[in-house]
């Protein structure tokens, strides 16, 4: 039963090399160029001040207000056990 399962053929690297020959798929010089030049991005030299570039009064003030309450709960929430401890006795 087993010699009638067809083996798969492993084909070597040599067959599946594509070589040098011309396809129809193959790129043109110039399609090569083109999409090189569409992969190749510029180094960007973005601060982190940069994010803020857009926003409005608003949206700083809007950010600033919440960055004190996060910090604010950030400090009472340890003393939270304290106060559950000082509470349970």
């Amino acid at each position: 039963m087993a010699s009638e399962l067809a083996t798969p053929s492993l084909a070597s690297h040599e067959e599946l090399h594509l070589g040098k020959e011309k396809r129809d798929h193959d790129l043109t010089e110039e399609e090569q160029h083109m999409l090189a030049s569409q992969l190749s991005l510029p180094p960007v030299k973005a601060s982190y001040w940069m994010l803020f570039r857009y926003a409005t009064k608003v949206d700083i003030s809007i950010i600033i207000i919440s960055s004190f309450f996060a910090i604010a709960a950030g400090t009472v929430f340890p003393l939270m056990t304290v106060s559950f401890y000082l509470e349970s006795l």
